[in-house]
């Protein structure tokens, strides 16, 4: 039984076969640390190659340094490249071609949920091809890996900077957001436009306070008059040809893919 904990002080980030594939890794589940302690086999190990077993089988992740100190789900399967045999961003490169999904995806059983098993997927056939070719292959990957971690590390430094403007503390905003704030009892507000939880009320009104000591301006008076807006409803039909559609759920992922549809 998973254990989660509302403070991601206390905890070990615990990935999902989805959110694996995200840009960023906010609004993620924590896990406690005594948990991820006791079973060890939870954590990601930098190096390794994860594919999803179920449901929107055969997608994999190369595990970078983000990911380090993570745990991630049982719907995950885990490969641990034998270095001595085969460079590990090589064997990512194949199995994230569009060959190597049809050949995970193509071991799936069930109907309603598929599922793959590593036993379905040990006998798939990888090329080999000549040593200076994988090496090369391989630096590419590695290199994209450490264009990630830099990618997390300036946003990183950039909500830092953010918050010592403000004033504030990375430790306060924790505090704020995951603190004792949410846990009086939930109901619903009557606002002039909309309905809202009022467990959402004390926190918020936590970051006005402090946003109170800063010359601001609203959301809409810094945008281009007009553009804040939903996008249009149509009917979709999908396509092997076509303009590229990307979801919400897609939108934060680090590639995204979204669904092909007809054109006109």
């Amino acid at each position: 039984v998973r254990k989660y904990v509302p403070d991601p002080r206390g905890g070990v980030p615990f990935l999902s076969s989805t959110r694996i594939f995200n840009a960023e890794l906010l609004s993620v589940k924590h896990i406690s640390k005594s948990q991820s302690t006791k079973i060890p086999k939870l954590l990601l190990n930098v190096g390794d190659i994860l594919v999803t077993r179920s449901g929107n089988t055969g997608e994999v992740q190369f595990v970078d340094s983000r990911l380090l100190g993570c745990a991630a789900s049982e719907h995950l399967m885990r490969i641990e490249p034998d270095c001595k045999k085969i460079e590990p961003g090589y064997l990512y490169a194949i199995l994230r071609t569009k060959f190597g999904k049809l050949l995970l995806s193509s071991e799936t059983y069930a109907s309603i949920i598929r599922h793959i098993e590593p036993e379905h997927i040990e006998g798939i056939k990888i090329p080999m091809f000549d040593a200076k070719i994988r090496t090369n292959i391989d630096r590419q990957i590695q290199l994209a890996m450490q264009l990630r971690m830099k990618y997390k590390t300036e946003l990183e430094r950039a909500e830092h900077l953010l918050y010592e403007w403000m004033n504030v503390s990375i430790e306060e905003i924790l505090d704020i957001v995951h603190g004792d704030t949410h846990n009086f009892d939930k109901g619903i507000v009557v606002d002039s436009r909309f309905f809202r939880p009022s467990n959402f009320l004390g926190p918020t009104n936590q970051i006005r306070k402090i946003l109170s000591g800063c010359k601001t301006m609203s959301l809409e008076g810094v945008v281009v008059e007009g553009s804040l807006k939903r996008g249009p409803r149509f009917k979709r039909q999908t396509a092997e040809i076509g303009t590229r559609m990307i979801g919400q759920r897609h939108l934060l992922w680090l590639e995204p893919r979204g669904q092909i549809l007809l054109e006109g």
